[in-house]
């Protein structure tokens, strides 16, 4: 989608659909950057195949944010399955999310996505495949499920990677989902990798 687009509607109900995308593929959006949304009551994306070669999620697979993103009750993400390639990046929510700039706040707040993993030597995360650097994402009353049939290379119940700068707050989450990792790779309840300078802490002050 091009920068700043828009995506409004009404209730929005997507229930096993197949989505496949060459690079990026979500229930949603396969790709957007500074996206505007505004769904009026709900949307749900529940039981879908959903597959790409670099970044898969449940919403979204690969989002770049100029602003202000709440994921909160009115989106229901469960049963789908994230089929990204090898080495790619797959989440309950979003593929790979990235904030243009520290102060741009991502909120996922009282939602329960499930999602399966279907391929292996992947970074799966159960919200966000991966974080990017410089990026703020705030969590307050999620629970996630995540199950797979396939080892990913890097787990976590938040995101399996927080980039450079990163900073995750955290308040009041729970993790549903047993994982082993690849001989090679990183597993974690919350993160599983994170680079220097990254930010794991159980708060909501942003200094």
């Amino acid at each position: 989608m091009a920068s700043g687009a828009s995506i409004t509607g009404g209730a929005i109900d997507l229930s096993k659909i197949t989505v496949a995308g060459t690079t990026n593929a979500g229930g949603i959006v396969g790709s957007a950057v500074n996206p505007i949304f505004n769904f009026t009551p709900t949307v749900a994306v529940k039981d879908s195949t959903i597959s790409g070669a670099t970044n898969v999620g449940g919403l979204v697979g690969n989002i770049t944010s100029g602003g202000n993103l709440p994921i909160d009750s009115k989106y229901t993400v469960t049963g789908n399955t994230l089929t990204p390639a090898a080495g790619g990046n797959a989440g309950g929510l979003f593929g790979m999310y990235t904030a243009a700039a520290l102060n741009n706040t991502l909120t996922i707040s009282v939602v329960s996505p499930s999602s399966k993993l279907a391929t292996p030597d992947t970074y799966y995360g159960g919200l966000i495949g991966q974080v990017g650097a410089n990026t703020y994402v705030k969590i307050d009353k999620v629970s996630e499920t995540t199950t797979s049939t396939a080892i990913p290379l890097s787990f976590g119940g938040i995101t399996a990677y927080a980039g450079t700068g990163s900073v995750l707050d955290v308040n009041n989450i729970t993790v549903n989902g047993v994982y082993t990792t690849s001989a090679s790779g990183f597993g974690g309840g919350l993160v599983g990798a994170m680079t220097a300078g990254a930010v794991l802490r159980f708060c909501y002050r942003k200094n």
